[in-house]
Formats: structure tokens, sequence, C-alpha cells
């Protein structure tokens, strides 16, 4: 009896422990995903900026203009090609995460599983006529 009482302890050290990791995977997560749905807003912004620049190019008449209008549509094709490479960034970091959260979560459930199972031979053991 001592010996389960003492090993459904240790687990519930160790539930705790996963727990908290399981938390801070979570948050990891949230964050990378956050940052993701910016960096997506964002690619849409530019290619919005970018593809309007582009349509007003053909109405522009002066040489100035039309010298400030293509240095527009290069600027927001940077921004575009900026965002893409920090939106691919994000997904893999919120992939990553995912990943990490999933595997964290697994190891809270077993350990709880195996707490489940202790609990179940406790109680066996508290009802069986030699405990009493």
């Amino acid at each position: 009896m001592t010996l389960v009482a003492q090993r459904v302890q240790i687990l519930l050290y160790r539930v705790q422990l996963q727990d908290d990791a399981a938390k801070k995977a979570a948050l990891r997560y949230d964050h990378a995903s956050a940052k993701l749905k910016d960096a997506e807003r964002n690619r849409m912004e530019a290619v919005s900026g970018f593809k309007a620049a582009e349509d007003r190019l053909p109405s522009l008449q002066s040489p100035t203009d039309r010298k400030a209008g293509e240095e527009v549509v290069r600027e927001m094709k940077r921004r575009v090609e900026m965002w893409s490479a920090e939106e691919s960034s994000f997904r893999a970091m919120e992939v990553a995460a995912g990943n990490d959260l999933k595997a964290e979560q697994a190891k809270l459930l077993e350990l709880q599983q195996r707490l489940d199972r202790l609990e179940q031979q406790l109680e066996q053991y508290a009802l069986t006529p030699a405990a009493k």
C-alpha cells in the first residue's frame, strides 16, 4: 500500500511538471499562430497596395509621376516579398510549435492514464478484506 501511495505522489509531481510543459507549449503555439496571422494580413495588404500601384501606372502621364509610380510599385513588390518570406517563416514556426504541443499533450495524457490506473489499484486495495 505504501509503495503504491509513493508512486502516486511521484506521478502527481510528474503530472504537474508535464502540465506546465504543455501550457508553455500551448503559449508558444498561440504566439506563433498570432505572428502568422499578422504576417498573412500584412502580406495581403501589401499585395493590395502593389496591385493598386500597378493599376495606377498607365494613367500617369508625366515622366516625373511615372518614375514616382514605378518606385512605388517596386517598393510594394519588395514588401510583398518580405511579408511572403515572413509568412513562410511563421508558418514553419507554427507547425513546429503545433507538433511540440501535441507531443507534450500526449505525454501528459499518458501520465494521467498511469495516475488513473494507480488510483484504481488503491481503490481495489482499500476494498479487499485483507486491507481492513
